[in-house]
């Protein structure tokens, strides 16, 4: 297993600004320096490297400008993404930004009652063909167990539970961005949307950024 700490010194030898993302699977960006649970080969950086976010970062204070996660968050527990998003605070530069990608409470409570829109039927009838096919009705149990259990989801979040974990993490000026979209370069037209059905990430998306303090 390689040593982030070794990827560390060759990334920040680079020119700036540097960009830290958190879960980011086989699907790193290029100029980021790429981290997720399990390592991966990765077709747009050389590689994604092991990083626990439930464990203190073998990071030093102040080094990233930016650091992105999405949908990852919701995989950890309320506890584990507390820890998480005081050591993204820690290890960000004074005025940084964190932008975080994770599915919605309020995104499944819409999809599972009875005055869903049509998109947003159409949304969990994709859900049950493509993962639980032997569902042989559309049903609001057969879509949460398989949201939750199979996609290895711990902890989902609604709005006001995201705000407070990311001002008790520390962050300032924290904002709902709509997907793609932000007043930061760096952090625009991030999201992974091909990886589902045209629109259906932003359905079951929330984003937030927050700034760490100057001070």
């Amino acid at each position: 297993m390689t040593d982030i700490r070794d990827a560390m010194t060759t990334y920040l030898a680079g020119n700036g600004p540097f960009k830290l993302e958190v879960g980011a699977g086989s699907n790193g960006k290029a100029g980021w320096l790429a981290t997720d649970f399990f390592e991966h080969a990765n077709p747009n950086s050389t590689y994604t490297h092991h990083l626990d976010v439930t464990k203190d970062f073998p990071i030093k204070d102040a080094t990233f400008d930016y650091i992105y996660s999405e949908h990852m968050i919701e995989h950890i527990s309320f506890e584990g993404g507390q820890r998480m998003l005081k050591e993204c605070n820690r290890i960000l530069k004074p005025n940084a930004i964190i932008r975080i990608v994770t599915p919605s409470l309020g995104f499944m409570m819409r999809v599972m009652s009875p005055d869903r829109s049509l998109f947003e039927r159409s949304y969990i009838e994709w859900s049950l063909r493509t993962f639980v096919p032997e569902a042989k009705f559309v049903t609001n149990a057969f879509f949460l167990n398989n949201f939750m259990r199979k996609w290895g989801h711990t902890f989902i979040y609604d709005h006001d539970t995201l705000l407070l974990a990311m001002k008790g993490a520390g962050f300032i000026n924290i904002i709902e961005c709509p997907i793609g979209r932000s007043q930061h370069l760096e952090l625009s037209k991030l999201e992974y949307e091909e990886r589902l059905p045209p629109g259906f990430l932003e359905l079951e998306s929330m984003i937030f950024e927050g700034t760490k303090p100057q001070a």
